[in-house]
Parts: structure tokens; C-alpha cells; sequence
């Protein structure tokens, strides 16, 4: 049985509720975790948040890696460390801890892009013709350590 299930439309894509909070060590200076939107983007790396979301929640900055924008080209970026799990923050269920860029996703109502280093993370069933996407499972460590 699946742990979550996605339905989506070809016009609108794969989209879901994500809780998004910058985990218990960030807590006294990071914002209230929160329930977005997210579209599951296969074609970025690198799961992204908007920048209103980064604004709201106040997560540390891990890094400034290279990272290539659509319509920019490659460019050092910063990195923040955010924990997201599906469904929301309220439900129950795993938290992934990340290393996200900050970037306003195109899609109308959509505050998270999730990329493939989630996505590499977990099993997923793809379901076209019923419009459906099951997750199954989850590996069995996060894409980066929550920072001390």
C-alpha cells in the first residue's frame, strides 16, 4: 500500500501539499513550519523553494554551490537547509532533510519545486493513465545531515 498518494492532471501536473520547517536545531530563529505547494519538477537537480517561503521560514544558509537557472545559465547560488515531508507538516510521516536554492517557480499557486535529489530518495510508482503517482518507500538516509 502506498504512503502517499499524488493525483495529477496533464495541464496541471504532478502537484501535492509539502510541510516545510528548518528543523528542531533551527527552531528558536527559523519560522512556524508550514504546509506548501510543490510541483515535482524531474527536470531540476536541486529542489527549490520561493523566495517567500525562504523569507518566511529563515533557514541557515549551507552553502553556494553552481547551479544552472532556466533562462540564466550557471551561477553561484546560495544554499539553505530545509526539512520537507509530504502530505504537510501537520501529518504524519518522514522528514527529509535538504539542501535547497531559493527560486519562484513559474507555475501558478506553486511555492516549492521538488527535484530530483529528493526524488532519487525515494520509490515511486508512475501511474499515467489513472493520472496517479504512488510513493512507496523511502531510503534509508536524507540527501544531508540536519546541521548541528
Amino acid at each position: 500500500m502506498a504512503f502517499h498518494t499524488i493525483t495529477f492532471s496533464v495541464l496541471d501536473g504532478p502537484q501535492t501539499d509539502v510541510g516545510l520547517d528548518v528543523g528542531a536545531r533551527q527552531a528558536h530563529w527559523g519560522g512556524s513550519p508550514s504546509t506548501k505547494r510543490a510541483l515535482i519538477d524531474t527536470g531540476s537537480t536541486a529542489t527549490a523553494v520561493s523566495p517567500a517561503i525562504r523569507q518566511a521560514l529563515k533557514p541557515m544558509k549551507v552553502g553556494r554551490p553552481r547551479v544552472h537557472l532556466p533562462g540564466v545559465g550557471v551561477v553561484w547560488d546560495d544554499t539553505y537547509f530545509v526539512r520537507l515531508k509530504f502530505g504537510g507538516h501537520a501529518r504524519p510521516g518522514r522528514w527529509f532533510g535538504l539542501e535547497v536554492i531559493e527560486y519562484q517557480p513559474s507555475t501558478p499557486n506553486i511555492d516549492v519545486l521538488i527535484g530530483m535529489d529528493l526524488l532519487v530518495m525515494i520509490k515511486m510508482m508512475w501511474d499515467g493513465p489513472r493520472g496517479l503517482l504512488q510513493r512507496f518507500a523511502y531510503a534509508l538516509h536524507t540527501a544531508r545531515p540536519e546541521p548541528c
